[in-house]
């Protein structure tokens, strides 16, 4: 349900697929030309303690994790968990054809030809509500957002943001398997809104599932080591530009089957 707060939310051109289709066109006519033109999303603050951050997360089997990165746009941040931090089952979608067609013609001549030899990457031109994983039981074992909520927000459509937190905690990711980990960088929300908007939408899911035969779910836990990013000082109050925070599905508990979008409609409408 969204509340009124949410409902006079501010919006701009940062929440309309036009500009990110003229965004990723330059990027797209010069990249040859200058590889430079690729700009990762809040790279200034995230590079490289947030991808350093996912290795850590990962374990030893990094290697057999799927990641997903949720509006991956022009894939910098899928090169660098390549590159750097030996993810190698990467899947990435986003809704500007340009972005993707960007992402390619990087993976092509941009990455090095060793790291694209090893890794399975799948890349798909898809609206967040629509995308479906292309593995075996349609789940990944960890979704990255990195300004896709933002980039929600910013259009306004409040309903389709608390889909997207729907389909990231219980589609994307399988809530009846422990270590799925969902991981939001924002620059729109602080760290408490962030996780109160997360910890909303999870639970009217879960009690929307309260008439439907019990199956073992995990529990979401709110991950406390998290990255942090240099604060700043304006009028006096502190804070850092961006926040990232994260959530896992862990120790399993016995309550409802995971829920339906249908059911969360039928109960918060």
């Amino acid at each position: 349900m969204v509340t009124p707060e949410e409902s006079s939310v501010y919006t701009c051109e940062l929440g309309d697929i036009a500009y990110w289709n003229t965004h990723y066109r330059y990027e797209l006519e010069h990249l040859l030309e200058n590889p430079e033109v690729l700009e990762d999303w809040f790279e200034r603050w995230t590079r490289p303690c947030l991808g350093r951050w996912l290795q850590l997360s990962a374990g030893p089997n990094i290697d057999r994790l799927r990641l997903l990165d949720a509006g991956c746009g022009n894939g910098e941040f899928l090169r660098e968990l390549a590159h750097r931090h030996g993810f190698r089952r990467l899947y990435g979608f986003d809704a500007s054809e340009f972005a993707i067609k960007v992402t390619k013609r990087s993976v092509t001549h941009i990455w090095d030809a060793r790291v694209r030899s090893v890794v399975d990457l799948d890349l798909q031109v898809c609206d967040v509500l629509a995308y479906t994983p292309p593995t075996i039981d349609g789940h990944v074992d960890i979704v990255n957002d990195k300004g896709t909520l933002d980039a929600i927000l910013l259009s306004g459509n409040m309903d389709k943001l608390h889909a997207y937190l729907y389909k990231c905690l219980f589609v994307w990711l399988d809530p009846t398997q422990e270590m799925g980990m969902l991981v939001i960088t924002s620059c729109n929300y602080t760290r408490d809104e962030l996780e109160s908007l997360v910890s909303k939408v999870a639970a009217q899911a879960l009690n929307a599932a309260s008439s439907k035969p019990s199956l073992p779910i995990c529990t979401l836990h709110t991950e406390q080591d998290v990255p942090r990013y240099p604060e700043l000082q304006f009028g006096g109050a502190r804070g850092s530009a961006i926040v990232t925070s994260a959530w896992r599905w862990r120790k399993r508990v016995q309550v409802d089957a995971p829920p339906t979008r249908s059911s969360i409609d039928a109960q918060t409408g």
